[in-house]
């Protein structure tokens, strides 16, 4: 029975490493495919970088279908159309100052994690990763307190439950077979296999 127990138990183990490792590369392959790239202009000439290396004050380009990789502030527009359904609509190039002004009414300032939906544009980068606007966002996310859902109470107390009751039947079965005359490691290896049965 120890025997049986321990190659399931072993068996589980490798099988459920192997997937969660199938599934690690699967992601990190997605991951790769979808890393965003940003257009520079650094030492004068325009080259294409991963968005992750944008730093403040780099001078990005923009064209129809680019993801927006920082917040920044417009030099030049043109038509541009930019989709930010969650913080801001139309866009004009200009230096007015944003500090105190809601996302709104900051139509001189595109924001990280947007779409380009139209027309050309070029802007320095004024904030980058967990500084942007949406790295705020993230932020605020991530203080947030996770509360567990009914379903979940629900579920850890019937799992307690469910756990007394196997050990309460686990034990009664270990002293059953006691009385009956059985030793006690053969009434503790029925019982302990039963629990593991039963889990």
């Amino acid at each position: 029975s120890a025997a049986v127990i321990f190659a399931v138990i072993t068996m589980n183990a490798v099988l459920g490493t192997i997937q969660h490792e199938k599934a690690r590369k699967s992601l990190e392959s997605l991951k790769k495919l979808s890393a965003p790239v940003a257009q520079v202009l650094r030492d004068g000439k325009s080259q294409e970088i991963p968005a992750a290396k944008v730093v403040p004050g780099d001078i990005v380009l923009l064209d129809a279908g680019s993801l927006v990789a920082a917040d920044g502030r417009l030099l030049e527009c043109y038509n541009l159309q930019v989709n930010e359904s969650s913080l801001t609509g139309e866009k004009r190039a200009g230096v007015e100052d944003v500090a105190g002004i809601p996302l709104g009414d900051q139509y001189n300032m595109v924001f990280a994690g947007s779409l380009v939906t139209g027309g050309r544009g070029v802007f320095v980068v004024t904030a980058t990763g967990m500084e942007t606007e949406l790295g705020k966002i993230a932020r605020l996310m991530n203080m947030a307190k996770e509360k567990k859902t009914p379903l979940q109470v629900s579920l850890d107390q019937f799992s307690t439950h469910l756990a007394a009751l196997i050990l309460g039947i686990c034990v009664l079965v270990f002293g059953l077979s006691l009385y009956r005359g059985t030793s006690v490691l053969e009434s503790l290896m029925f019982a302990v296999a039963l629990a593991v049965a039963a889990i």
